[in-house]
């Protein structure tokens, strides 16, 4: 008898550890919850989005001087351009006019005549639709490699190698 008297004993202490084990697996829920939470978060702000941009090089063939960089559709950019100030011509570009879009021609940033529209270049977006056409020094030969990149990214938008 004194066996079973003694197992009762041992069933009282049972409930108060129950009560502890409840407790720490709530705080292990609540804990990996606020994990969840805060990755979710940090993954979230963490990756860059990536520009959605279609852009088209006509005219880049050998004996060619002239190109036309057109926009094709998806996002507008906003500052692809510095507009020609007053006083210099609008149908001049080089790496100072050039923003968040550059043509480069075997790597080099292309500098010389150029129309936005058939205009000088006079405003600083480039979105659906436009043309940028350029006049190249000398004629294009087999091997040149022609690069339209959004700077911000470093995205190569459109690479034609003649």
């Amino acid at each position: 008898m004194k066996g079973i008297e003694a197992l009762k004993g041992d069933v009282r202490a049972i409930g108060p550890i129950l009560g502890e084990i409840m407790m720490v697996a709530v705080l292990l829920v609540i804990a990996t919850i606020l994990v969840i939470i805060v990755y979710n978060n940090v993954w979230s702000t963490s990756t860059p989005q990536v520009a959605t941009i279609n852009i088209m090089v006509t005219g880049a063939k050998v004996g060619s001087t002239n190109l036309t960089i057109v926009h094709m559709g998806g996002e507008k950019v906003a500052n692809a351009f510095a507009p020609a100030s007053s006083g210099t011509s609008g149908y001049y570009i080089n790496d100072t006019i050039f923003k968040d879009i550059e043509v480069k021609i075997n790597g080099d940033i292309f500098e010389g005549w150029a129309s936005l529209n058939g205009d000088g270049i006079t405003k600083s977006d480039f979105s659906t639709g436009d043309e940028l056409r350029l006049g190249l020094k000398q004629e294009l030969v087999q091997g040149d490699c022609i690069s339209v990149i959004y700077v911000p990214q470093g995205k190569i938008l459109a690479r034609v190698v003649i």
